[in-house]
């Protein structure tokens, strides 16, 4: 199955017709003002397809809540590579299946890959992302 890529400087209800970036899934991002790097956005999500947030700037937490399925998810630098917090309705677990994988290139810009496990199928999935 393939990724679906957000781009959160894409700030619209729908992809315009014109746009010729890498996103192909409307994120509904809203980036914080000032010189704070911080995004927060939601997505349904589709097909059981990965999901790739292009943020622009180095993550340096990210928390993820599944509000259909009521699971949460946190990532913060320092964790290992594989790892996240994962919060169920009655337990909080080291979850180990690379659920959120944090990269960020030479110039800084980083993204955030959900797994197709986390994203499931149908989800509204809510990210919050800060550097």
């Amino acid at each position: 199955m393939p990724t679906q890529i957000i781009d959160t400087s894409l700030h619209t209800a729908a992809i315009p017709a014109t746009y010729t970036g890498p996103g192909n899934l409307v994120g509904n991002p809203v980036n914080s003002g000032g010189g704070a790097k911080e995004v927060y956005g939601f997505f349904t999500s589709s097909t059981g397809n990965a999901v790739q947030i292009n943020c622009g700037f180095a993550p340096l937490q990210v928390d993820i809540v599944d509000v259909t399925g009521v699971l949460a998810w946190s990532w913060q630098l320092g964790m290992p590579a594989t790892n996240s917090i994962k919060t169920a309705t009655a337990a909080v677990t080291v979850d180990t299946a690379s659920n959120i994988l944090v990269t960020t290139d030479l110039a800084g810009n980083g993204s955030v890959l959900l797994s197709t496990t986390l994203c499931g199928n149908a989800k509204v999935i809510c990210y919050h992302i800060q550097g």
